[in-house]
């Protein structure tokens, strides 16, 4: 099967079997050294991508699933300043995670960033009106923070503290685009 996208801001044009996962397109075909997978199956969430902003499981998605994808590692996301944020942010909080699942943590939070950032955009340029909403929203985003991040099964660090980074990173980012406008 041909297969069109682009990975990590490289267009890619590959022939590659329909069904093989994109962690081995990554590491066979395109030679990207740095992608961590010690399960090769779902279980340990190190192999973690952002698949058109959203954190996937490399090893789980077929190539078929990645036609005119924008797919984007770790190694190409640690040239960022939204990079150099989430990293501010594991120090301001002094949460950082262990070696082993510190490209897929991080990975994951961007696009819980990104998603947030797109909700909070939609919500009247994030501002609420009740305390009960904020403090109902607060929730709710700790909720979705603490799920997405059940993508890597690391144990190094508690959910909790990552949902602050999290806050941090929004905070950033938040005072960032303010000083733009």
């Amino acid at each position: 099967m041909k297969i069109s996208c682009n990975i990590d801001g490289t267009n890619y044009s590959l022939s590659v079997n329909s069904d093989k996962p994109l962690l081995q397109i990554l590491i066979d075909d395109i030679g990207i050294d740095a992608m961590k997978s010690i399960c090769r199956g779902a279980y340990c969430g190190n192999c973690i991508v952002l698949l058109d902003g959203q954190a996937v499981l490399s090893c789980l998605v077929p190539a078929f699933k990645i036609q005119g994808a924008t797919i984007q590692t770790f190694d190409s996301f640690q040239k960022t300043r939204f990079f150099r944020d989430i990293d501010r942010a594991y120090i301001e909080v002094g949460c950082i995670p262990c070696p082993q699942c510190f490209a897929s943590k991080t990975m994951i939070i961007e696009s819980i960033l990104q998603t947030l950032e797109k909700k909070n955009a939609g919500t009247e340029n994030g501002h609420l009106r009740r305390v009960s909403e904020i403090e109902s929203a607060r929730r709710e985003q700790e909720r979705f923070v603490i799920q997405e991040l059940t993508l890597n099964s690391c144990t190094c660090t508690e959910s909790s503290e990552l949902a602050k980074v999290v806050e941090v990173c929004l905070n950033y980012r938040r005072r960032r685009n303010v000083r733009r406008s």
